[in-house]
């Protein structure tokens, strides 16, 4: 039977990590979905997995202290209310997030994305600026 505290947390993880799916949060989470089901069965909430998350992806800036008590840190906070003064921060962070969800191969096919659109900008920008010229 599935326990309201282990259902309240992953919810609340599922927040953190912008993750919809138990699936999904049993790959980040490095489990098998089997694994997480069976731990969600026996309401094992897989803290030591979440904390591992946190200490080897800190750029996705997850809140702990959240996810297991419903408290939230101060320097989350902080951190909150810096994103929301300066847009770009919160930006980065959501694009920093995002990268380090996804595996190895994919995260070097949109960092080269990412510089051919850079690439293709500017070629764009230095025509327009001939185009303008003439």
């Amino acid at each position: 039977m599935e326990n309201a505290d282990f259902l309240i947390k992953l919810s609340r993880l599922k927040e953190q990590l912008g993750l919809h799916t138990d699936k999904d949060v049993a790959s980040a989470l490095g489990l098998q979905a089997k694994a997480f089901n069976a731990r969600k069965r026996r309401g094992a909430f897989p803290d030591s997995e979440v904390l591992t998350l946190k200490h080897q992806k800190p750029e996705l800036n997850l809140d702990v202290d959240y996810i297991f008590t419903g408290i939230r840190s101060a320097v989350y906070d902080a951190n909150i209310k810096l994103a929301e003064t300066h847009p770009l921060i919160a930006d980065v962070e959501r694009l920093a997030g995002i990268y380090a969800m996804l595996s190895e191969s994919s995260q070097r096919v949109l960092i080269d994305t990412a510089r051919r659109l850079r690439e293709l900008e500017l070629l764009l920008k230095t025509e327009l600026d001939k185009n303008e010229k003439d």
